[in-house]
């Protein structure tokens, strides 16, 4: 027979279970699952030692028996071990084994920041010292910088004469490597006593001593050579000029058969194969005189220019005063014509020369 009461009291024990949040979505008896433990910060990663370079001069150029500052800088170091220095030789001109450099650190190890000298040999060397630090807490970290060591400036042994000039002609001559040598670039050059030949100019840039003389003149100069070394270094260079009176206007050739040309071919072309360099025409020179040169030309009697083919004066105040012929030639023939050059002087002077090309 049903027990009604003890089912009943079962039906209720079950109700009050799943209410409970037991059998799930129940509120009478609030539940929460534990929460989960959160993972520990992450710690952030160190930054990578670095090492770097400074240098006075910043040109890192000296002289023999100079010295280049550094100062090596290590950042992120928490050991604060500093750098270590070395000097290695590069090669100027590629030979092995590498010629030695010479020269020394004033320290071989240093704290980051403190201030290393390196020390030139007293003879200029055969390669080039380039100066490496490594950081000592991490031997991967290196910054470096190579030193260019210049013989100090000094007079060319043995001296050599100043050329001779003439007035009207050009005159030049480079006084660095020829007449000195050495000292570290740049360098300034300055007339130290006496004077220059009237129409000539010093640069000071270069040293080179250029013009057209003016006067017959004799003249005795002393021009001083500065360089940037550290501290600059200079030197005194004795400088005798004469200047001679102006030489007879000529040209050169002074007359006759210049080369054959062929109708509708470029005229006279010449090549240097080892320049890979062709030049077409043919020039006409002249000396003498008070350069610059201006070139003309007309046809001779009972004949006339070479149709196709033109003069070109090139004249400047240096060493290019000449005239040159070039073009193509259209008609064959045989071709008679003067060229006249005139130079500069006030009024020109002038000089002639009768030429003839015969074109196939």
């Amino acid at each position: 027979m049903l027990d009604i009461k003890s089912t009943f009291t079962s039906l209720t024990i079950a109700a009050i279970v799943l209410a409970s949040g037991c059998g799930g979505g129940g509120s009478a008896f609030p539940f929460s699952a534990p929460a989960r433990p959160s993972a520990p910060p992450s710690a952030s990663p160190h930054p990578q030692i670095t090492a770097s370079l400074a240098y006075d001069p910043a040109s890192l150029q000296i002289d023999t028996n100079q010295s280049e500052a550094f100062t090596a800088t290590v950042s992120n170091d928490p050991k604060n071990k500093g750098v270590t220095w070395a000097i290695t030789c590069a090669s100027v001109t590629g030979p092995t084994p590498v010629p030695p450099c010479g020269g020394k650190m004033s320290k071989t190890a240093s704290a980051s920041g403190e201030r290393v000298t390196y020390n030139a040999p007293n003879t200029a060397p055969q390669s080039q010292p380039t100066i490496t630090v490594t950081a000592a807490s991490d031997p991967t970290k290196t910054a470096s910088a190579t030193v260019t060591v210049a013989a100090a400036p000094m007079l060319a042994s043995p001296f050599p004469t100043f050329p001779p000039g003439n007035v009207g002609t050009y005159f030049d001559i480079s006084l660095n490597g020829n007449w000195v040598g050495g000292g570290t670039a740049p360098t300034v050059w300055n007339l130290k006593s006496g004077a220059l030949p009237p129409g000539l100019t010093l640069n000071a840039g270069t040293g080179e001593i250029s013009g057209i003389p003016r006067a017959v003149n004799t003249s005795i100069a002393v021009i001083t050579m500065k360089d940037s070394g550290t501290p600059p270094l200079s030197v005194d260079v004795p400088s005798s000029f004469a200047i001679g009176p102006i030489l007879p206007l000529a040209m050169n050739p002074s007359s006759g058969a210049l080369p054959d040309g062929t109708a509708g071919v470029a005229y006279n072309k010449t090549c240097i194969w080892a320049f890979h360099y062709c030049h077409y025409g043919v020039d006409v020179h002249a000396s003498g005189g008070f350069q610059p040169y201006a070139f003309s030309w007309a046809a001779a009697e009972r004949s006339s220019l070479v149709p196709g083919l033109t003069l070109q004066t090139l004249s400047c105040s240096g060493p290019c005063a000449f005239g040159s012929i070039t073009g193509t030639p259209t008609t064959a023939g045989t071709y008679t014509f003067v060229v006249t050059a005139a130079d500069a002087e006030i009024p020109p002077k002038k000089v002639t020369a009768q030429y003839t090309i015969l074109v196939h």
